[in-house]
């Protein structure tokens, strides 16, 4: 995609580690002199996570004592528009509405997302714990804006079973939650798989950020 859209008459050394994915972490390790891992990571929506996941594994090895995470998305072009209208996945109201009747498809946005982490001290008051987390992979849907249900369930049981965690445990679940009708109906048929429980006593808040500010 670059070469087909530089000029090569006007190529200078800037667009090239301006460009390069694999530069963008390392530019900040190189200018805070940062000696861990550092790296970008590109999954699409699962970035962040991805990410943060890879950050904890650092901490856990000991290959960083503290980790920056962050989750940046910019609107360069049109491109990525054009394709989620063609497909139709793109909101028609513009509006994006998890869990809504009314929810007609996404809404892209701007963000960056910013995180320090580092392993639980005694001496450290931290904003928040994290307890652990693992990853996988849909496998083969019905299609690439389709997620898989079971592979989403098998996921969840599999890092409660890991941390020794129970579904009456979870008081709030911020979800995926992008706004499609189809998208939003498999992630609530896997939560609610998981989630029911004959020892909770409250219901399971559930949420997704993205009502608010879009698919950043």
């Amino acid at each position: 995609w670059f070469s087909r859209s530089v000029d090569d008459d006007a190529l200078n050394s800037q667009m090239i580690t301006g460009n390069g994915l694999a530069l963008l972490a390392n530019r900040i390790s190189y200018i805070f002199d940062f000696k861990g891992p550092s790296l970008s990571i590109d999954s699409a929506c699962s970035s962040s996570l991805l990410a943060l996941n890879s950050a904890i594994q650092s901490l856990r090895q000991h290959e960083c004592d503290y980790a920056l995470v962050a989750g940046v998305n910019v609107i360069a072009t049109s491109t990525l528009a054009q394709f989620y209208q063609c497909s139709g996945i793109a909101s028609a109201s513009g509006i994006c509405q998890p869990f809504s009747k009314n929810s007609d498809g996404i809404v892209r946005s701007e963000g960056v997302g910013v995180i320090l982490l580092s392993r639980k001290t005694p001496h450290l008051n931290g904003y928040a714990e994290i307890v652990g987390g693992s990853i996988n992979h849909n496998g083969q849907s019905n299609g690439i804006s389709s997620p898989n249900r079971f592979s989403q369930q098998e996921l969840i049981h599999k890092t409660y079973d890991a941390l020794k965690l129970a579904s009456h445990d979870m008081a709030y679940i911020e979800c995926h939650g992008t706004g499609t009708a189809l998208g939003d109906r498999i992630e609530l048929l896997a939560l609610d798989s998981v989630m029911q429980s004959n020892e909770r006593t409250q219901p399971c808040a559930i949420g997704s950020v993205k009502g608010l500010i879009g698919h950043a």
